[in-house]
């Protein structure tokens, strides 16, 4: 059975305690304390999907993660070990219309890799933005859903004349 708080671990940090509000508390000498977020800590991303098992696939896929289970109209998705945020899936029936509010960004050491990686699971590159140190290109998941992918770039590339 799959619960919240197997995800609300504090993070450690040696020099003070921090309260439920964020405030620090007093030093403690004894060793590590713990800190927690301002009033609360980002666990999961929630994406509504109306094929839960075709999307499943495509972010298990894409993010390389394991379906960690599955409740009522949900998917979850293991975390990426780096982040410790996880992806969940909800079925609903009523299809997307229009551009996402909100969407979620992956960063990437090599963006063409990853591109072309996406684009064999079934996402579709609608668009591509530069800046002089950064690059990602907007991508759509199958059903529509944007996301973008993003790297670093080594170096400013030469604009003008």
């Amino acid at each position: 059975m799959l619960g919240f708080d197997q995800f609300t671990n504090p993070l450690i940090r040696n020099d003070c305690q921090w309260n439920s509000l964020g405030n620090e508390a007093a030093r403690a000498d004894v060793g590590p304390t713990f800190y927690y977020a301002r009033m609360a800590a980002l666990a999961y991303i929630v994406l509504d999907v109306n094929d839960l098992e075709k999307e499943a696939a495509f972010w298990s896929q894409l993010l390389e993660v394991e379906v960690a289970g599955k409740v009522a109209q949900y998917v979850i998705l293991k975390p990426q070990a780096e982040s410790g945020i996880r992806l969940s899936l909800q079925q609903v029936d009523e299809p997307k219309q229009g551009k996402n509010r909100m969407h979620v960004d992956f960063h990437v050491t090599d963006l063409a890799a990853a591109t072309e990686r996406a684009v064999e699971l079934g996402a579709t590159q609608m668009d591509e933005h530069r800046w002089p140190t950064f690059m990602w290109r907007v991508f759509q998941d199958p059903e529509g859903n944007e996301f973008c992918i993003a790297t670093q770039l080594e170096e400013a590339e030469p604009t003008g004349g």
